[in-house]
């Protein structure tokens, strides 16, 4: 079962320490296109600015997020090689080396007994092309800048949103978890362990002109305690924008699209989606939510999509 978190106002560190940030920055991108992030570019400052498009919070509970909206601009610390068992807890910029010269850098947490137990970063993607999206290929990085002692597993746990409020689990392919240790030191090189995922398909439609939000949160992967945390970066993000396998139609009012034997329509809130054979056979219908709304269907080849009062002809 999919995991939803609902809308949480971020602490007030979030909405008064970086109030001039920008609050609309965007990735923008494309069908076809592969966006890339290392991270190495927001240099070695304990308070580095994150890229354009990316936010970050932290919340004082377990597996909570806030929102891209409320999110800082910037981290507030920052880790490397050695790192000390009485590190503070909060929104780090990690360096694989030395924290303030090694020009490899990650992002993460670190979470306390009491604070810091989500860290969570953001990304905002816009459909900027003329073709809409049907799914995204992801790749990226999970590495350990610290081990801790706590017997509960520390884990980033990849989710998404249409509409920055509702943030839903990508599933087990964007869960990378890590087994407690015995100690809470700091290795001698970092990262001292990297865990990647390579490839993975976020089946989520995007039609131009509309975005969607990518959050990647850390914290303990089960219960509540999160003293003797592990810290943990984020690194090496690649987001490759797949194109509709199908036909893509616009009619005056709506966008129709056919992906993997389903039916991507968006279309006015309320406008009644139907989906008919050749033959005349209606197989499937819908109300519109104003949103993306996927029709699953059976039939294969040509299928006629009508959308309120216009019709088209869609190849699955």
């Amino acid at each position: 079962m999919k995991k939803i978190f609902t809308k949480k106002m971020t602490i007030l560190f979030a909405s008064v320490l970086f109030s001039g940030a920008t609050a609309f920055a965007t990735v923008d991108i494309e069908a076809n296109e592969t966006y890339t992030q290392n991270f190495d570019g927001i240099g070695t400052e304990a308070t580095a600015t994150l890229p354009t498009g990316w936010k970050a919070d932290k919340q004082t509970s377990v597996k909570t997020l806030g929102t891209y909206a409320a999110g800082v601009s910037a981290t507030e610390r920052q880790g490397g090689n050695n790192m000390s068992t009485t590190a503070g807890n909060g929104i780090y910029n990690f360096g694989a080396g030395d924290l303030a010269t090694a020009t490899d850098r990650a992002v993460g947490g670190l979470s306390s007994s009491s604070a810091s137990k989500s860290v969570n970063f953001y990304v905002k993607l816009t459909n900027n092309g003329t073709t809409p999206i049907s799914s995204f290929t992801i790749s990226y990085d999970v590495e350990k800048y610290r081990m801790g002692s706590r017997t509960e597993e520390f884990a980033i746990e990849m989710y998404y949103s249409a509409d920055d409020e509702r943030y839903t689990s990508a599933g087990t392919d964007f869960i990378t978890s890590f087994a407690g240790d015995e100690t809470n030191s700091g290795y001698e090189s970092t990262p001292g362990v990297t865990k990647s995922v390579t490839s993975k398909t976020l089946s989520q439609p995007l039609a131009v002109g509309e975005s969607i939000y990518l959050a990647w949160s850390y914290s303990v992967a089960s219960g509540t305690y999160t003293s003797n945390a592990q810290a943990l970066g984020l690194d090496n993000v690649s987001i490759t924008a797949n194109a509709a396998t199908g036909i893509a139609n616009i009619t005056n009012n709506a966008t129709v699209v056919a992906n993997n034997g389903s039916i991507v329509v968006t279309a006015t809130e309320g406008a009644e989606i139907e989906v008919y054979t050749t033959a005349g056979q209606k197989i499937a219908s819908a109300i519109a939510t104003g949103n993306q709304d996927i029709i699953a269907v059976s039939a294969k080849g040509i299928v006629i999509v009508k959308v309120g009062t216009e019709t088209i002809k869609v190849v699955l």
